[in-house]
């Protein structure tokens, strides 16, 4: 747990090092967020060779995209694990690929497919019931504070494996066996 705070400490010094912790926007907070769960996921040697650059894929509409974009902009070659951390973001997911992590903002029009579909990408999302509809990682706000909640049949499928420190955080995990 201890390690998880840590680095969304150093994650938000990182990206807004002049202004006040009660001054982070909500894409700030969960920028921060996606950084630690992505410390705490592995991906198949075949998947993430040795060196190759990690990607995170925003995928939905609008200023919410923009805004989510600029705060993770910070990572951008910023190393994790011997990674280079590339940040991309459009409509459509197939374009985007490879990603290594899809964060999928409500309104995504391609949610349903990528969560059907795709192996290889932890998906991410603030929307309703995301780990009930088949995605990995929920961000949910709880007595005014991001929580997560882990779908482990969709990471397994997905071929992603979280760490039990991220598990023993989450509010709910799915797929417990």
């Amino acid at each position: 747990m201890q390690g998880i705070a840590v680095s969304l400490l150093a994650f938000l010094a990182l990206i807004v090092p002049a202004r006040s912790w009660a001054q982070h926007s909500e894409a700030e907070v969960k920028a921060a967020f996606i950084f630690s769960i992505a410390r705490y996921a592995e991906w198949s040697p075949d998947t993430l060779p040795d060196g190759a650059p990690l990607s995170l894929c925003v995928l939905g509409p609008g200023e919410s995209q923009r805004a989510l974009v600029d705060a993770l902009g910070g990572l951008r070659g910023k190393q994790l694990r011997g990674h280079v951390l590339e940040v991309r973001a459009g409509q459509r997911f197939a374009p985007m690929k490879p990603c290594h992590i899809t964060i999928m903002l409500p309104g995504a029009s391609e949610q349903r497919s990528v969560l059907q579909d795709e192996r290889d990408t932890l998906t991410i999302s603030d929307g309703d019931d995301f780990i009930e509809k088949g995605g990995m990682v929920g961000l949910v706000m709880v007595d005014n504070r991001v929580q997560i909640e882990v779908n482990l049949e969709s990471t397994r499928r997905g071929r992603i494996q979280l760490s039990a420190q991220l598990l023993k955080l989450a509010r709910k995990v799915k797929g417990v066996s």
